[in-house]
């Protein structure tokens, strides 16, 4: 089974903490203009976020709603 998403890191502005967002690739009854984040605790790193997203892409395989 192939996933329906993708977990991607972006970075805000300085001393802000970065972010993770799951960019569909199916469609799962979000508005086109609607997007999944997780927006991570103060002090997390660049580091932490992409080994989240990381392990999201590697042990998930569908999101839903």
């Amino acid at each position: 089974m192939s996933r329906n998403f993708v977990v991607t890191v972006k970075e805000r502005g300085p001393d802000e903490p970065c972010f993770v967002q799951f960019e569909l690739h199916a469609d799962i009854g979000l508005k086109t203009d609607q997007l999944i984040t997780l927006d991570l605790a103060p002090g997390t790193t660049i580091d932490d976020a992409k080994e989240l997203a990381s392990l999201l892409n590697s042990k998930a395989i569908k999101i839903s709603l």
